[in-house]
């Protein structure tokens, strides 16, 4: 719809068969999904920090909800918010987070299983970051929400644009929250039809199956990015509540179904 209509956007449920069993995750969880045409990283991360601003904005100073939350559960609240509201999100790249990781000795790895073979620089570390990390960086590093940008392409979906960075990254971005961790991520799309079937075939699936959306990358294609937001995550951020469960009325989790 992007590539014909222009800058589209979806509120909808969203659904992961997860074994993630934490105060983050949920099986069912609200999430908003924004296309740009015409878009590259910048511009995406530039509107997904204006939004999430725009919401603090909203919640501050035209609800009440703040005052009851500031009063009855957490005597700082508003000035966490409002500390967001005045900052620049501060952005770095993966192999930069690494490297202050690296040099903090604060490097806990989270294993991304892949079969992609291609060779990666042996001074780029090949893994996910953990929470444990995005903690360090935001908590203790940065004090701030920090954007995460050019992943190693194994981590990620085979659908992101790669960089022609000679590095095996793509060009995404991750943006991470104090206490909260991933509050959004995107990422411009790959366009190149030969490409976006080779890193189909990298990571061994079937593509086969891909061929609708290889057919809408093959007739009428323009360069767009895009990202989405995990809603009960936003809402963990807003009330200071810090375990998902408390924040969506009916919870479905790994191996829980409250109704």
């Amino acid at each position: 719809m992007c590539c014909c209509i222009g800058d589209v956007f979806t509120l909808n449920q969203c659904f992961r068969a997860e074994n993630s069993n934490t105060t983050r995750h949920l099986s069912e969880f609200l999430m908003l999904e924004v296309e740009l045409a015409f878009a590259n990283l910048n511009d995406i991360i530039n509107v997904a920090e204006e939004y999430i601003k725009e919401i603090i904005s909203f919640a501050l100073y035209k609800s009440e909800d703040i005052n009851y939350l500031n009063s009855f559960h957490d005597k700082n609240i508003k000035n966490k918010l409002e500390n967001i509201l005045n900052s620049k999100f501060v952005i770095i790249t993966y192999e930069e987070a690494i490297n202050i990781l690296k040099k903090k000795k604060m490097l806990h790895t989270t294993t991304t299983a892949t079969t992609d073979t291609t060779a990666t620089p042996p001074d780029i570390h090949t893994n996910d970051i953990s929470f444990e990390n995005e903690k360090f960086l935001t908590d203790s590093y940065f004090k701030s929400p920090v954007v995460i940008t050019n992943y190693p392409k194994h981590i990620k979906p085979f659908y992101m644009k790669l960089n022609d960075d000679g590095k095996n990254t793509v060009a995404c971005m991750d943006i991470i929250f104090p206490t909260i961790g991933e509050l959004a991520g995107g990422s411009e799309r790959e366009i190149k039809l030969t490409t976006l079937k080779k890193q189909i075939k990298e990571k061994k699936l079937n593509l086969s199956l891909y061929k609708p959306y290889l057919d809408l990358r093959k007739y009428g294609n323009i360069p767009h990015a895009g990202f989405g937001i995990g809603i009960d995550r936003l809402i963990m951020l807003l009330s200071s509540i810090h375990n998902i469960r408390d924040v969506v009325p009916f919870p479905r989790a790994s191996n829980s179904l409250f109704m």
